[in-house]
């Protein structure tokens, strides 16, 4: 009976908290990685837009390499990785822009590559009409806010008091599982059908729950 119950609730708590952790992933893959690479190409596009003259291609080549510098950062912090040799081999950086990250926090330093895509811009922009500045200033200060939606993602995780809940109910339905399946085989030795049952089931459904329960995750 207990087996029954717990096998009955959960698949619907368990399927909640997978839906919920889908749902952050998705957000995080969406609206930050995904904003920030689309602001890097508007700001890009803006900028090539304004000044398509050949003299000023360095500067689109330094807002890719900056472009895609706060990429790597973000993930470096995510994953605390404090190398930044890959930066360096790439030209994406130079050495004494490395130095100066290396001084700030690890969530800082994507915002402040994007501060220097901001001046490179204001750079590019003189002698041009200053209105024509404001998307582009929209632009960086979204691509911030992205960055500030990541952290804020990795930084909350799930109420302890949920996660908590579903791991013990997962445990409990392995548990109550195995027991059913041992009495069961027990019971009727003879039945090949209630032993390749009962065999599956403990097998196959009891490790798959405990790799989505939140212990694993």
């Amino acid at each position: 009976m207990l087996a029954k119950q717990t096998g009955s609730l959960v698949p619907l708590i368990l399927g909640m908290y997978i839906s919920a952790s889908l749902a952050r992933w998705w957000n995080l893959r969406e609206k930050s990685i995904g904003s920030i690479f689309s602001c890097l190409t508007d700001v890009s596009m803006l900028m090539v837009a304004q000044r398509p003259e050949p003299e000023w291609r360095p500067l689109h080549m330094q807002l890719s390499k900056f472009g895609l510098a706060s990429i790597q950062l973000i993930l470096k912090a995510a994953r605390n990785h404090n190398d930044f040799s890959d930066l360096l081999s790439n030209e994406l950086l130079t050495k004494d822009e490395v130095e100066y990250l290396e001084q700030l926090g690890a969530s800082q330093r994507p915002v402040a590559v994007w501060s220097w895509i901001l001046r490179v811009c204001q750079f590019g922009f003189v002698g041009l009409p200053p209105p024509n500045f404001t998307p582009i200033q929209m632009l960086c200060t979204e691509a911030k806010s992205s960055i500030d939606n990541i952290y804020t993602h990795l930084r909350t995780q799930l109420p302890f008091a949920y996660t908590h809940l579903v791991a013990c109910l997962c445990h409990a339905q392995n548990v109550f599982a195995a027991i059913h399946a041992g009495l069961k085989i027990g019971l009727d030795v003879g039945s090949m059908e209630v032993w390749l049952r009962e065999t599956c089931m403990a097998v196959i459904v009891c490790p798959s729950t405990r790799a989505c329960s939140p212990s694993r995750m």
